[in-house]
């Protein structure tokens, strides 16, 4: 008897040592930084870091960062990168170049800015566009009206096809025929709306 107390005591003893060393659940912590929040000094050209992208934001970051960009319609300081020198921005480089553009829009919209190098509103309409169609992995063909001016069909281009009289204006090109007008009052999420477009 006994023996059979002390049997059933030691087994106590084991079970309550199996429960009490069971492992507590591990707590998870992220390894992953905590996402800093973008902001831009108005007194400063815009730029995206990198590896930055907009659709990897949180809808309540997405509209934060859309509220101030939507707020810098200019930058007038001298820092600003000429605009052929964004990702997706690729500069028309003669009226040759311009008329090979508004062919091969027969078969596939392509995206004009036009602008030009001292223009304050293009500085910050420029970089906009450009983050979203680098997203989109979507072309962007600068026109540049201080470099084609001497062209032979300028005020063509001006006049008829774009019909503009200010700078900066996006256009999603098809047939020859601009659409979907953009401007420097354009908000970010109506140049997202337009790039998703010129992608179908």
């Amino acid at each position: 008897m006994k023996r059979t107390r002390k049997f059933l005591t030691l087994i106590s003893l084991a079970c309550l040592l199996l429960v009490a060393c069971q492992p507590t659940p591990p707590s998870y912590t992220s390894t992953k930084p905590q996402e800093k929040a973008l902001t831009f000094d108005p007194s400063q050209p815009i730029r995206f870091p990198e590896t930055f992208q907009i659709k990897d934001l949180k809808p309540n970051q997405k509209a934060d960062l859309y509220q101030q960009l939507d707020a810098i319609t200019r930058y007038d300081g001298s820092q600003e990168p000429d605009p052929s020198s964004y990702s997706q921005v690729h500069p028309i480089e003669s009226q040759a170049d311009y008329e090979a553009l508004i062919q091969a829009s027969e078969d596939q919209p392509m995206v004009f800015v036009i602008g030009f190098d001292s223009c304050p509103y293009c500085k910050a309409f420029v970089p906009k566009i450009n983050q979203l169609a680098k997203e989109a992995q979507l072309a962007v063909y600068y026109y540049n009206t201080d470099k084609r001016q001497n062209d032979d069909n300028f005020d063509q281009v001006i006049k008829e096809v774009f019909q503009i009289q200010t700078a900066p204006h996006a256009f999603i090109v098809q047939e020859g025929k601009a659409r979907h007008p953009l401007n420097d009052q354009s908000t970010m999420a109506e140049i997202e709306a337009f790039v998703e477009e010129a992608k179908h």
